[in-house]
């Protein structure tokens, strides 16, 4: 076709074959032992599964260098009553993840 071209992929860094690696083995895990499901995994710091609502996801992030795996929930509009509900859980969250993580407002 005509003003087609061709994209070749670039070779990934070691680091992003390592995250790749991290992400397809935490999806595998994921299928294999909970209700959760990854998207497709990447080559990148972070890695983001639904919660099963369209405004709301949680997203995990892997810092290589300081060796920290980080989570969020994230939110977009009209989901006060979600954030609301999470709040309210939020001693039995930490309590079930055994962290204590500040989930301000």
């Amino acid at each position: 076709a005509k003003g087609a071209r061709r994209v070749e992929a670039s070779p990934i860094s070691s680091t992003q074959e390592l995250q790749l690696k991290y992400w397809t083995g935490l999806s595998q895990y994921l299928l294999e032992y909970s209700t959760f499901q990854l998207r497709t995994p990447s080559p990148q710091n972070w890695a983001d599964f639904s919660l099963g609502k369209t405004n709301a996801f949680i997203r995990l992030a892997n810092n290589t260098q300081s060796g920290k795996i980080t989570a969020g929930i994230c939110l977009y509009k009209n989901m006060k009553s979600l954030y609301d509900d999470i709040i309210s859980q939020k001693e039995s969250i930490e309590k079930r993840l055994r962290l204590s993580h500040d989930m301000g407002e």
